[in-house]
């Protein structure tokens, strides 16, 4: 009984080793599995570091020997020491341009004025007027080195001419005084604004008046003209004492005309009006002035 149910039994086992050989096979065709390094969630590699850039070794020194005669090289060509910084003034790189902001400029000025010409039609200015002692002021604004433009009046005082009076006082016997003005615009243009002395030109206009004062025969009188003086042509030179301030001389010359005339005796007006024919007048300055 045990013999055929140990025969069945090998007989089962030999069937099932015979359905598993194909399986078997199969699994020994497959590809191996891939390396670790390989799969999907392996971290990267990491780069070799470079290797390290070999070491310079420290050049020496040269050694200075006294007893060695130190010749130029052959086409070296010796370059003088630069100067040291505190012998060496700081000079501005040529046409370097200077920055200018407008400046408010106001200056004083006197002279001696001279009349010449005629004030009226057959009446000299100088039988009017003698010489007289001007005073001015000038208020303005540098709008660039060279070019001023301001505002200016003056004053003169001074004594009177032979024939003042509307009755032909004499000087002699009559105490009489002169005086005049005028307010105006001028322009100067300066020929060397950063040298330390400045020429300048200048050319104004302005509206002006005269009067002559005194004691005649008949009480006192007095002669007054206005006008307009057309051209004020002037030179002058000033010399620099700060970077703000020059004193200079100066010299005018002023033509113009009067246009109205207005006689008074004793307080009251005799004679008024305008002059039919206008004659050319003229004075000529000369003093110092000073500017801030």
């Amino acid at each position: 009984m045990n013999a055929p149910l140990r025969s069945i039994r090998t007989l089962a086992a030999g069937l099932v080793l015979a359905g598993s050989l194909p399986a078997l096979a199969q699994q020994d065709d497959s590809p191996p599995p891939p390396p670790p390094e390989e799969l999907p969630w392996a971290p990267p590699e990491r780069p070799e570091p470079p290797p390290p850039a070999p070491r310079r070794s420290p050049q020496a020194q040269p050694v200075y020997r006294p007893d060695y005669a130190y010749g130029e090289r052959p086409g070296h060509r010796r370059q003088p020491p630069p100067a040291a910084y505190p012998g060496a003034p700081y000079q501005a790189a040529p046409g370097a341009s200077r920055v200018w902001f407008p400046q408010v400029e106001l200056a004083f000025r006197a002279g001696v004025a001279s009349p010449a010409g005629t004030a009226a039609e057959g009446l000299p200015m100088a039988d009017l007027f003698g010489e007289q002692l001007a005073l001015g002021v000038e208020l303005g604004v540098r709008t660039t080195p060279h070019l001023y433009v301001g505002l200016f009046a003056e004053g003169g005082f001074g004594g009177a001419g032979p024939s003042s009076s509307a009755t032909g006082c004499l000087g002699a016997h009559c105490g009489t005084g002169a005086a005049s003005g005028r307010v105006g615009v001028g322009l100067r243009y300066h020929l060397a604004p950063f040298a330390p002395i400045d020429p300048w030109i200048g050319y104004g206009v302005a509206v002006s008046g005269a009067t002559v004062t005194g004691d005649d025969a008949f009480g006192s009188f007095s002669r007054t003209l206005t006008g307009v003086e057309f051209a004020k042509l002037s030179v002058g030179a000033d010399l620099k004492l700060s970077r703000r301030s020059a004193i200079g001389l100066y010299a005018e010359w002023t033509s113009g005309v009067f246009t109205q005339l207005e006689d008074r005796e004793n307080g009251a007006v005799v004679a008024s009006g305008r002059l039919a024919n206008t004659t050319t007048h003229s004075w000529f300055t000369v003093g110092p002035r000073m500017r801030f």
